[in-house]
């Protein structure tokens, strides 16, 4: 509205001073003059009828007729409502966050007993006296902005305190406890932001505890949990948005609990598992937007668990399976990146393997490989 009266106000002025000018020059004489004053005079010939005066290439007049006909069934703006007097009926309120804005270290302690959330990070690593009683400090804690770092605590055992822990900013790392038996504290997390590793935590044997996750943004690695047996507690899980990694885990014989897993933005590398029969529980996931490599798992035997994936992304590498003897469970796929390279595992029967995923990837590269042998040339 302020622009409209701009306009309206410069060509009221301009045409006055066109008006004007009739005292400097004649009927006939088109001039543009300045007075004494340093007001702009122009007078427009009257030899056509069709006047027009160009501002920066803009006809103002015709903007101003059409200004007009727009404006002319305009009606005055209401005024706003007066607001209304507040009801005399107490309304229910919700619980107001308390908010601890400082990092958090080994001494968890110096959090309010009321905080519900931590603006800023909780780094709970080389905390040689740390145990889980001492958790229980962080019971009401709901949000952590930041990143949540637990590794390195010889003495923790569980993450119980972090019970009504729903959502964190950044990442999660839980790594190096060496007591650390489950993750049954972690067990509302819903979404993590970034990514969440779990490795080298000798006694954990579950994952139980991550029931209710969603979510990872970024990747997801689980790996050298030397006693990890199972991975049902991701039950839930239905995206990765960046790389999944589950890399020797000697004590993990499948990855049953996956089920809802449809979508892993990065990478998919599953490697090392010597105990890893088979990858039955991907049976939902059916795209992946980086590599698939599947490599130096000596007991699996099988892939058929990936029977639903159609869309892989740069590559795939099948490599060093000793007991791998069917690969059928790829045979779904319609689009590679750029090649297939399938070497070392003994007992496949490579060329039905070949007939099958050969004129996947590019024509000729360089990578595309079917053997038994140990040559694998990328």
């Amino acid at each position: 509205m302020r622009s409209l009266r701009f306009v309206s106000g410069l060509v009221v002025a301009v045409l006055l001073y066109a008006r004007l000018a009739t005292t400097w020059a004649s009927e006939d004489e088109p001039i543009i003059a300045a007075d004494i004053n340093g007001n702009l005079i122009i007078n427009s010939s009257s030899v056509t009828s069709a006047t027009r005066l160009l501002f920066n290439g803009v006809d103002v007049l015709n903007a101003l007729t059409e200004l007009r006909e727009i404006c002319s069934g305009c009606s005055p703006q209401t005024p706003p409502s007066p607001t209304p007097a507040p009801s005399t009926t107490a309304p229910t309120v919700s619980p107001e966050a308390v908010v601890y804005s400082s990092n958090v270290g080994c001494s968890p302690s110096g959090v309010p007993p009321n905080a519900t959330h931590i603006l800023g990070h909780l780094d709970l690593y080389y905390c040689t006296n740390l145990t889980a009683q001492d958790l229980q400090a962080l019971q009401n804690i709901v949000h952590v902005s930041g990143h949540v770092h637990i590794y390195y605590n010889g003495l923790l055992a569980h993450l119980n305190g972090l019970g009504n822990l729903t959502s964190i900013g950044t990442y999660v790392l839980v790594s190096d406890n060496n007591a650390l038996s489950n993750l049954d504290g972690l067990s509302r997390l819903t979404a993590i932001n970034g990514h969440f590793q779990v490795a080298n935590n000798v006694a954990l044997a579950t994952l139980n505890g991550l029931s209710n996750l969603i979510s990872v943004g970024d990747f997801l690695q689980i790996n050298v949990n030397a006693n990890l047996e199972s991975v049902h507690g991701l039950a839930n899980l239905a995206t990765v948005g960046g790389d999944f990694l589950v890399i020797s885990n000697g004590a993990l014989q499948n990855v049953n609990g996956l089920d809802k897993l449809t979508f892993v933005g990065g990478s998919l590398l599953i490697s090392g598992n010597v105990g890893l029969k088979n990858v039955d529980g991907l049976g939902s996931l059916s795209s992946i937007g980086g590599y698939l490599r599947v490599q130096s798992n000596v007991g699996l035997t099988n892939v058929d668990g990936l029977s639903q994936l159609t869309i892989v992304g740069p590559y795939i590498r099948v490599q060093e399976n000793s007991h791998l003897t069917s690969l059928e469970g790829l045979y779904g796929i319609t689009s590679v990146g750029t090649y297939v390279q399938i070497c070392s595992n003994s007992l496949l029967n490579i060329s039905a393997v070949q007939r099958e995923l050969g004129d996947l990837g590019v024509p000729g590269h360089t990578c595309q490989t079917f053997t038994t042998g140990f040559f694998c040339p990328c």
